[in-house]
């Protein structure tokens, strides 16, 4: 539906209609509004019959003036649509939402994560439910205008996740008479890191199974929090704020505590806890009971949302049976207990508040053992093979057919499971492991758009694997064609070597598969741009992301094409792969960030997730470092690094002192606190939380250049991944024997 100026659907005065998409695939949002005035309303409907594929159903682009108001609205996802609701392209534009209630979430209800976002969002009088989070604001999300008054936010799911976080920077957030309710083991709210934000929430209840309020460490942040019961199992107020901030806290409920804040002003009976829970077991389920309210706030009355009397009760709803797909990595287990490790040296306070963190993070996600092993009984051949070659291959042989990578499933999901397949071969030379990737592969193959008729959002039926998934249309994702060709191009590198593998394969096969990955990987020469320097190249965004059209794509989208390119030269012999690798290679050395002094040494190498398009003339003064605010996070950092070891393994751009300087990104840098805990980004400050410490095993491949980072890294596994990831175990086997003997003095677990 592409509503025209002036239009309206629906009216109180009649029945409610419904707008069904019948889950058809064709169609990737139900209501998208493109008018530049004026208001358009959607009044009494029922949305639903959305699809996995289409990931949204109102996906507005309003520019300048333009006004889409949904009044009486009930928005269903059915447990399938991912992001029902998506501001992204808001441009200027004002969504209102009033009495909406949008529930089967999937994911996100409400997710803003593009820069072209801008303008206003107003919600009253509504219930927003998502299994993750009600609204999700991305650190890309451009700047908005948020009020929300008299609502109810919860979620379903029991991750670490929130009824709404707030990562982007300058959002303006007015929150009156809300209910934010988080089953789960993360925050009701969470501001992580919101730099610039300005928040006034009054009068609002918030409910958690863990922690009330979080905040952490961001900058010119403005917080205001009044009148309003924090009620939590854990503590009510949790994190750090910068001397920058305003923060202001009055006539509050918070039987939880402050944990590190200086306690409210004219705080209402503390320790008291209303009666809004069922209990406060955090493995029974909680609601919203509506409990006696508790007096005295700054105008004599009660505090909550309950303070305006003419607000009737909030809508109730039983959740729907969610249906959960076997996951990439074997979910974790119940939680068991540790001791905490104590960090040499000693930590100071801010310190020992992450590694606080870190710690409560892990347990909460059941992945700290209740004894920590050793190496040789945790890197095991056995304890892979229990935990990937059951039912994993088979779980994406059969849905690499059904939904293809429309969800980003093959760019995050079986491209993993290939890699990880082919380095147990390299670390065993079992056939079997070759043989269950090929079953893999040849869907994979198999699947690309050209093949089964998925269409560019630009009418082209490209030989790679689209989503509409980021950007909101169909588009092919650099960084997914190099996170899906590299566990091809390396499978054609090592099956060559096995002539029962090869023979099982066929040369034909063979052959056919070299000639696709290579139209799939000359698909993206689009992209390519040679230069600034001679001898360097890189990837600009070409029809991806609108907001990125034009602009040279992030380091981790880059290494990961890197790799395929590489891998391709290794396995093919195709020398204008190699050269684009290599100038590639060049390209991102030059720009990484090498810093030298007391602190870092000779040379430590940091970075920033979009890295600079001039040389940085290596090697920087150390001093320069806090330029970067803490550097990329660790998830997208250890994607980013993994080509540029890579090439340091085959002696190519990156020099033996290079990987020194990666070590130094682990050992005085993100892994510096020792015991197994890392920062969420590469310099390792608080910035980002523990649950960006993801994929570590790229790591792994310092072991020749510096034992001690490979050390750390194992540790952290050994610590804290009770149950690991298919790539992090599988680079642990693979690296593992080229590690002689420990040189660190700490080491206690061979």
């Amino acid at each position: 539906y592409d509503a025209a100026i002036g239009a309206r659907i629906g009216s109180n005065q009649g029945g409610r209609i419904t707008i069904d998409g019948n889950g058809n695939s064709e169609i990737y949002w139900l209501i998208s509004n493109r008018h530049t005035s004026g208001e358009v309303i959607f009044e009494n409907l029922l949305i639903t019959g959305g699809h996995s594929g289409a990931m949204s159903m109102i996906f507005p682009e309003l520019q300048g003036n333009a006004t889409l108001t949904l009044n009486n609205v009930i928005i269903d996802g059915e447990d399938i649509v991912e992001f029902p609701v998506r501001p992204d392209l808001l441009g200027g534009g004002t969504i209102n939402f009033n009495e909406v209630v949008l529930t089967g979430a999937a994911r996100m209800a409400i997710l803003h994560s593009t820069s072209g976002g801008t303008g206003t969002f107003n919600i009253y009088n509504s219930t927003i439910i998502g299994k993750q989070l009600a609204i999700a604001i991305e650190p890309a999300g451009g700047p908005v205008d948020w009020t929300i008054h008299n609502s109810y936010l919860g979620t379903t799911d029991t991750g670490s996740y929130s009824a709404m976080w707030v990562r982007a920077p300058n959002q303006n957030l007015q929150i009156e008479k809300t209910v934010f309710n988080m089953s789960g083991g993360g925050s009701a709210f969470f501001l992580f890191p919101g730099s610039g934000c300005h928040l006034v929430m009054d009068h609002c209840d918030i409910l958690s199974e863990y922690i009330g309020v979080r905040l952490t460490t961001g900058n010119n942040r403005s917080i205001s929090i009044s009148n309003t019961n924090i009620v939590s199992d854990s503590v009510g107020f949790f994190g750090t704020t910068d001397p920058s901030d305003t923060v202001q806290f009055s006539n509050n409920n918070v039987p939880g505590g402050y944990d590190t804040f200086a306690p409210g002003l004219n705080d209402i009976i503390p320790g008291i806890v209303p009666d809004y829970m069922d209990t406060l077991y955090p493995d029974t389920d909680f609601t919203y009971t509506n409990g006696t309210l508790l007096t005295g706030d700054e105008f004599g009355g009660p505090i909550g949302s309950e303070y305006n009397t003419l607000v009737g009760p909030l809508p109730t709803f039983t959740p729907t049976a969610t249906f959960t797909a076997t996951p990439t990595w074997t979910p974790t287990p119940t939680p068991d207990p540790l001791s905490t490790p104590t960090p040499t040296p000693t930590p100071n306070m801010d310190e020992q508040s992450y590694i606080d963190q870190f710690i409560a993070y892990w347990t909460g996600i059941g992945q700290i053992p209740a004894t920590v092993p050793t190496l040789e009984e945790y890197a095991t051949i056995e304890k892979f093979d229990q935990l990937f070659m059951t039912s994993l291959n088979d779980y994406w042989v059969n849905l690499i057919p059904v939904q293809q990578n429309l969800q980003a499933g093959m760019g995050w999901g079986s491209s993993y499971q290939t890699h990880a397949l082919n380095d147990m071969y390299r670390a065993t030379g079992d056939i079997e492991y070759l043989r269950q990737n090929q079953r893999i592969l040849e869907q994979t193959m198999a699947n690309r758009d050209d093949k089964v008729g998925h269409m560019t959002f630009f009418g082209v039926m490209a030989p790679a694997w689209g989503t509409p998934y980021y950007a909101g249309r169909h588009v092919i994702h650099l960084v997914h064609t190099g996170m899906i060709a590299t566990g091809v191009v390396e499978f054609l590198e090592i099956v060559q070597d096995n002539p029962t593998a090869m023979a099982e394969l066929s040369q034909t096969t063979f052959d056919t598969w070299v000639t696709e990955i290579h139209e799939t990987i000359d698909w993206h020469d689009r992209e390519w741009i040679d230069g600034p320097a001679f001898d360097e190249g890189y990837y600009i965004a070409v029809d991806e992301e609108i907001e990125a059209e034009g602009s040279p794509q992030s380091v981790n989208r880059q290494s990961a094409m890197g790799m395929a390119l590489w891998g391709s030269w290794k396995a093919t012999g195709n020398t204008a792969h190699r050269d684009k690798a290599l100038k590639l290679g060049r390209y991102i050395k030059r720009r990484m960030g090498l810093y030298q002094g007391p602190k870092y040494g000779s040379g430590t190498y940091f970075w920033e997730y979009t890295l600079p398009f001039s040389d940085r003339n290596n090697p920087r003064p150390e001093s320069e470092v806090p330029n970067l605010n803490g550097g990329e996070d660790f998830s997208h950092a250890t994607l980013s690094i993994i080509f540029p070891l890579t090439l340091g393994l085959d002696g190519e751009v990156f020099t033996e002192e290079d990987m020194k300087a990666f070590a130094n990104s682990v050992l005085l840098g993100c892994g510096r606190l020792g015991n197994g805990i890392f920062y969420g980004n590469i310099v390792g400050t608080p910035r980002f939380g523990p649950d960006q410490v993801q994929v570590v095993g790229n790591l792994f491949r310092v072991v020749e250049d510096s034992p001690e980072a490979f050390d750390a890294v194992a540790e952290f596994m050994l610590r804290y991944q009770k149950t690991p990831r298919n790539v992090d175990l599988s680079q642990l086997i693979r690296f593992k024997p080229k590690l002689e003997q420990p040189k660190s003095s700490s080491w206690m677990f061979y």
